[in-house]
């Protein structure tokens, strides 16, 4: 019987070493473990290859805010939950109360630190590259989309001037959906990614 564990043992260690190993390096210091790949896969429902692409991305994003400076400071944190409660109709401390239900207090701040990193980001590498929508494409996505404005089921719909808030911040959502995976496509090229697993 010990003999046999003495035999074991080993193959146990490399088995572990295989699970959390390195599968892929960015730029030679950021990593992704054969772990980090696996839990994307079964959090997400993603395939394998979706999953790594995606953390792919994730570290790129981060090596951006790093290479920018980007930081959030903990009043923008708690203005983030201020208006995530408001919009919810509750209030703060209630709306605290349903995260704790679900998750760590502390890791859903996180989660939010790092969208605002994203925001920022966003902010920073599109100002100059995407263009405010112009009043014209603004009645070419209403016209082109009317449908979403129908008043309940009826034939009625709601006025442009109306609804011309939400379309441009839709419009501008797309072009920097569009500006970001460009840019992202045109990094990646750029970037030395080794596949080491």
């Amino acid at each position: 019987m010990r003999y046999i564990l003495i035999l074991i043992f080993p193959i146990l260690l490399l088995n572990a070493g295989l699970i959390n190993g390195i599968a892929i390096k960015i730029n030679g210091t950021h990593i992704i473990t054969l772990y980090d790949i696996d839990k994307r896969v079964q959090e997400s429902k993603l395939t394998r290859q979706q999953a790594i692409d995606l953390l792919i991305n994730e570290k790129l994003m981060f090596i951006e805010i790093e290479k920018n400076e980007i930081t959030v400071l903990d009043e923008e944190v708690e203005d983030y939950i201020d208006n995530l409660s408001a919009k919810n109709n509750i209030s703060k401390e209630q709306f605290i109360i349903e995260v704790k239900k679900q998750k760590d207090i502390e890791k859903f701040k996180d989660d939010i630190k790092t969208e605002i990193k994203k925001y920022k980001l966003i902010g920073v590498l599109s100002q100059k590259e995407i263009s405010k929508p112009s009043e014209e494409e603004l009645k070419i996505y209403y016209n082109n989309n009317i449908k979403r404005y129908a008043i309940g089921n009826s034939m009625r719909v709601y006025p442009f001037e109306k609804v011309k808030q939400s379309i441009y911040a839709t419009i501008l959502k797309e072009k920097e959906s569009k500006f970001l995976k460009n840019y992202f496509y045109k990094l990646r090229i750029t970037t030395d990614i080794q596949m080491i697993r």
